[in-house]
């Protein structure tokens, strides 16, 4: 997956105004994780994917255990500790993180 198929499959999340938040996290993701105009880095991917699920977004969901898959054991959790000090305003904790 590139970075234009995930832009392409939220296009539509910017008819309503909740999902402005989602859809920028989702494109960090994008951009981290595929190394689109940075350096690849799995670990800020998974943050903001992480970011992104609080929302049940259940693509999100799958896209962060697909990146799970290609991580080692202590990035995950340094991901998990980048996500958990940023704060989503009208969206409650998840323990799926």
């Amino acid at each position: 997956m590139t970075l234009f198929s995930v832009l392409r499959r939220y296009n539509g999340a910017l008819q309503s105004q909740r999902n402005y938040v989602p859809f920028a996290q989702i494109f960090l993701a994008a951009i981290y994780g595929y190394g689109e105009s940075s350096q690849r880095d799995d670990v800020e991917a998974y943050k903001w994917l992480n970011l992104a699920a609080a929302y049940d977004k259940s693509e999100t969901v799958e896209a962060r255990e697909r990146l799970e898959q290609r991580m080692t054991g202590e990035q995950i959790p340094e991901a998990q500790q980048r996500s958990s000090g940023l704060f989503v305003p009208g969206v409650r904790e998840t323990s799926d993180t």
